[in-house]
Order: structure tokens, then sequence, then C-alpha cells
């Protein structure tokens, strides 16, 4: 912190951003040792961490997205890119925002370039990595600042450990409000039908 301290949130921003685009950089520590030394910073530090991940990402996005549809459908042939595609395009949003959240070993990376690949649209690309690591930093620095900074190493070696196990259960979490999102939205279509069309 006493290298880093003087760069503020915009250090912080700058080490998400190279640790999205290029090499991987300890970004949960360098966020958690922030937020520790400073706790009533915690917003900004998460604000700034998310928008550095997200601006970062669009540099693996943008090389999927160039070179990714050629060499895919290459690899798959037409029919079965669009069949895979067109499934992910369906949950792109919420996939991607889980991903987000999930600290690694998960292969960020590689579902970053697949949406790129996938065509994903970028403004909805962007959002989506944006919510995911706010939510991601803001939870790892509540923790930190309640519990001191051994709790993240804690939590690591359990994900570690237990990455297949943690995995399914997020995205069945997931899918399980997914599901109770499209049954409240359709009953409230079907309300809103006349009686006589319902």
């Amino acid at each position: 912190m006493a290298v880093l301290g003087p760069l503020g949130a915009w250090g912080v921003l700058g080490f998400a951003a190279i640790d999205a685009a290029i090499f991987g950089m300890p970004i949960d520590a360098i966020v958690c040792g922030y937020a520790y030394a400073n706790p009533a910073k915690l917003v900004l530090y998460a604000l700034a961490a998310a928008v550095g991940g997200a601006a970062g990402s669009l540099v693996v996005y943008a090389i999927g997205y160039e070179g990714g549809e050629a060499l895919l459908r290459k690899r798959m042939g037409d029919a079965r890119y669009h069949r895979i595609t067109a499934r992910f395009e369906q949950r792109e949003f919420l996939v991607m925002t889980i991903v987000s959240v999930l600290p690694p070993p998960t292969p960020f990376k590689l579902f970053v370039l697949c949406a790129g690949m996938a065509e994903m649209r970028p403004l909805r690309f962007v959002l989506s990595i944006f919510t995911g690591r706010f939510v991601r930093f803001l939870i790892e620095g509540l923790l930190v600042i309640r519990y001191g900074p051994h709790v993240i190493a804690l939590f690591a070696e359990m994900f570690r450990h237990h990455l297949a196990s943690v995995i399914l259960s997020v995205v069945g979490l997931g899918l399980l409000g997914w599901w109770v999102w499209r049954i409240s939205k359709t009953r409230s279509r079907r309300n809103a039908l006349p009686p006589a069309q319902q």
C-alpha cells in the first residue's frame, strides 16, 4: 500500500484493465488492500475496478469478434455454429455476469473470447462485465473490512478445492432466478389480457 496508495482509484482502474486485457494480476488483493486501508471509499474502489475490468475485457472481446467467427464456423459447420450461438444469446448477459463474479481459477478470458466469437452486442457485454465485477469486488471488500484480509485467502482456498460445486451452485441459482422471473412475467402478461382472451 506504500507504493500503490498514492495512485488511489485511478490505480485500481488501471490494474483492473491490465488484468482483464493482457495478463492476470492480483486485482482482488489490490482492491481489498485499498478497501481495508480506507473502508469509506470501498464503493469508489469497486466501481473503479469494475470499469477497468469491463474496459480491459474489450481487448479480448475484440480478438474473438474479429477472428473467432470464421474459426468457429470452420470447426463446427454453419448449422452447429448457429445453434450454439443462438443458445448463448438467450442467456448471454446472465452467463457473462456470473462468470465475472466468480474468482480465479475461473477461465474468465476464455468466456470473454467466446462472447466476442458469438458476436454478443458490445453494450450488453460491457454492462454484464461491469455488473459482475462490481458485485464481486463489493462483496470481497465488505468481507475484508468486516473480518480482515485473511478471509479472502480462506475463501480462495475453499473455491479452489470445490470449483465445480461452486460453479454449479451459482449457475443453478442464476437459472432458478431466471425461471422465477420468466414465470412472473408470463403471469403479468396473462393478467393484462382481457378476460375473453385468458
